[in-house]
C-alpha cells in the first residue's frame, strides 16, 4: 500500500484512549487513505483521458503533414513521421 498521509491524535493524559478508540482511528485512517488514493487515481485517469483526446484531435494534422512529406520527398510513412518529430 502507498502511504498517503498520517493521523496524529493527542491527549493530555496517557490513558485517554482505549483499545476501542485505537481500532476506531485505525479504521478511519484506512478509509481516509483509500479515499485519498482513489482521488489520486481518478485525477491521473482524467489527465490520461485529456492527453488521449488531444492526441486524437491532432492525429489528422499529423497524418496530413506525413502525407505532404511523403509526396514531396518520396519517403515512407515512418520516415515522414520521424522527420516531424
Amino acid at each position: 500500500q502507498e502511504l498517503v498521509g498520517s493521523l496524529n491524535i493527542y491527549s493530555r493524559t496517557a490513558t485517554a484512549f482505549d483499545q476501542f478508540d485505537a481500532e476506531l482511528m485505525r479504521l478511519y485512517s484506512v478509509a481516509a487513505g483509500q479515499a485519498i488514493s482513489n482521488s489520486n487515481r481518478w485525477q491521473k485517469s482524467r489527465e490520461t483521458v485529456t492527453q488521449l483526446e488531444t492526441a486524437l484531435l491532432s492525429r489528422s494534422d499529423i497524418d496530413m503533414a506525413k502525407g505532404a512529406l511523403i509526396a514531396l520527398h518520396g519517403c515512407s510513412p515512418d520516415e515522414a513521421f520521424d522527420r516531424l518529430v
